[in-house]
């Protein structure tokens, strides 16, 4: 999201951009990107447009390769965010001084890299050095902390014609220079009644904004044309996700705290009684900003809750379309695969749901959950995964072993009397095993139109020590207010019972289809008309913010393109064009990658 109206110096280009050089700048390994090249760059550059809450008496890092004093020249020189390598983030930043240097420089003996014109880059020290000398002044200089980098080939992917997310600008020094200024003037001027209004981060980024508008109008290009591919409403979108991650950094680099820097109040409600087996919860509107940046799958939602116990809250997301299915009645439409959540229904039920890969976790050595997306081709278990005690609860017998790939879930009430199941709480709704609810399609005694089939589930972990109220379920509602609690929805003009919250939101989640390009906004509607559970007019609804977010998630990390075949009518497979090719090529066609533009 920060690369969004971002503009970037380049500052180093390998002698073979295709092949690139080796990372040699003492970058940790956990900042690297993964794939193809990793380790190794083919263009590096600084991203001038950032402006970080924080002075550089606030950073300790490398400059000029010695450690940074408190009370050193310069310790109230504003900081740059100038990438997300060895930044402000990390646990050893970097930093360097772009210099407006004097023509005599190359004479002082000062290390230093000529960029263009009249900007070279210079060690933090010889800057302060510079500065205390009298050769130059403060507003000669620009810190910035961290730097960006493409792998090799990496930017010419990302220029070509079929993405264009980047705009080449060919100016001198001293128009970037002007453009800096410009955009510290804005940011100073704001704090002394200047233009700029809002909260520390609105002014952040306004003042960031206006330099990529500043230098798209020098070289003749209209704003609304740099970001024409993008609909308004995900245009819409990543603004705002733009807005939270500055809300999110500000925050970073204040210590906790709301933007205006004040003390946060704690969590005054207390949800949990509400939070077990049956309820129903959906995302709260506008979502919080941890939802737009890291976890857009929940920016809109319905969540059944399947277990509540001391450790863990456990749900399936109801209304999040795939672009999968599966093959349950040869020569009938296929059933949609549901995405649940991130920890698949084989993982869940058998315990091996924790990342195998973590070594520890970030805080104290607490296990964390697998985040990883699935990607449905098959269920297989890393066979050192880590037991745990959590199981799918049941009725089953212990000898009776249930081997079921995906979570099945239907109406109570379509259900045969003689169908295995297990009820959900009071929510109008039942589990089912993966053998029965397929006997019971292929028998006739349960339609597939009352049943729906769930690739995984969420899992959020509880402990004493974890979030402000104990993690679960509970810290989403209460401490994040990333969620809330549905209540029954009312009883229609006629009288009669309240409708359970999971039936009104599962009515809409039947007539979802298998998620394709021509899909996309009619599932979209009726995850919306399940979110609202109580048929309310389109005041509550409507393109949102979060509407953006579900339709990027699809577009971006949703997981497409597979079809299964059932035990009961084949082998499980991958590969639906062998025995369904007409449908695989109509249904199941990969939703477009959502191109990231207006660089």
């Amino acid at each position: 999201q920060y690369w969004h109206r971002s503009v970037v110096l380049v500052t180093d280009v390998a002698d073979d951009p295709a092949r690139g050089e080796a990372e040699d700048d003492g970058v940790p390994d956990g900042e690297l990107a993964g794939g193809d090249g990793r380790g190794r760059w083919g263009h590096r550059g600084l991203m001038l447009n950032r402006l970080a809450g924080a002075r550089l008496s606030a950073v300790r890092g490398s400059g000029g390769g010695e450690e940074t004093s408190a009370a050193a020249e310069g310790d109230d020189w504003p900081v740059l965010r100038g990438g997300d390598l060895r930044g402000l983030d990390s646990s050893d930043p970097s930093l360097v001084c772009l210099l407006r240097a004097p023509p005599d420089l190359r004479a002082l003996d000062v290390p230093s890299t000529p960029i263009v014109g009249p900007l070279s880059l210079i060690g933090l020290d010889g800057a302060r050095s510079l500065v205390s000398d009298g050769i130059c002044d403060a507003d000669d200089l620009a810190v910035l902390a961290g730097r960006c980098a493409w792998r090799p080939g990496q930017l010419a992917r990302e220029m070509g014609g079929d993405r264009a997310e980047w705009i080449a600008a060919s100016v001198d020094g001293s128009t970037v220079w002007e453009s800096i200024v410009g955009m510290r003037s804005a940011l100073d001027g704001a704090g002394g009644g200047g233009d700029l209004r809002g909260s520390a981060s609105d002014r952040l980024l306004e003042a960031g904004s206006g330099m990529w508008s500043s230098l798209l109008s020098m070289i003749g290009v209209d704003e609304s044309d740099a970001v024409s591919r993008l609909s308004a409403g995900r245009l819409g979108f990543y603004d705002e996700m733009l807005r939270a991650w500055y809300r999110e950094k500000v925050r970073a680099d204040r210590g906790p705290g709301r933007d205006d820097g004040t003390e946060e109040d704690g969590p005054a409600r207390d949800s949990s009684g509400l939070i077990r087996p049956g309820a129903v919860v959906r995302s709260t509107r506008p979502p919080p900003d941890d939802v737009l940046l890291y976890d857009a799958e929940f920016a809109r939602c319905v969540v059944l809750v399947l277990d509540e116990s001391e450790t863990a809250t456990v749900g399936v997301l109801l209304d999040h379309a795939m672009a999968a299915a599966l093959d349950v009645v040869d020569g009938s439409d296929p059933l949609p695969l549901r995405y649940g959540g991130p920890v698949g229904w084989s993982a869940y039920r058998d315990g091996s749901w924790r990342d195998p890969h973590d070594g520890g976790g970030d805080d104290g050595g607490e296990e964390e959950m697998y985040e990883g997306f699935l990607e449905y081709a098959g269920d297989d278990v890393a066979a050192d995964s880590p037991s745990s005690e959590y199981s799918s609860g049941g009725a089953d017998d212990e000898d009776d072993e249930d081997d079921s790939a995906f979570l099945w879930i239907a109406r109570t009430s379509s259900l045969a009397p003689t169908v295995r199941r297990v009820p959900i709480g009071d929510s109008g709704l039942s589990s089912m095993r993966e053998d029965d609810a397929v006997d019971a399609v292929q028998s006739g005694l349960l339609s597939p139109d009352d049943v729906a089939v769930y690739s995984g589930v969420c899992i959020w972990e509880k402990s004493d020590g974890m979030g402000s109220v104990g993690g679960g379920l509970r810290e989403q509602i209460d401490a994040l207010g990333a969620m809330e609690v549905v209540p029954p929805s009312p009883a229609g003009p006629g009288g009669g019972d309240a409708v359970p919250a999971a039936l009104a939101a599962f009515g809409p989640v039947l007539r979802q289809s298998v998620l394709t390009e021509g899909s996309l906004e009619r599932n979209a509607a009726l995850s919306d008309e399940a979110w609202r559970g109580d048929g309310a007019a389109a005041g509550r609804g409507g393109r949102t913010t979060e509407a953006g977010g579900w339709r990027a998630w699809c577009r971006g990390r949703g997981p497409r393109g597979s079809c299964f075949r059932t035990r009961s009518s084949g082998s499980s497979s991958t590969d639906g064009g062998a025995e369904r090719e007409s449908v695989s090529s109509r249904t199941f066609a990969p939703a477009k990658a959502l191109p990231t533009v207006g660089h």
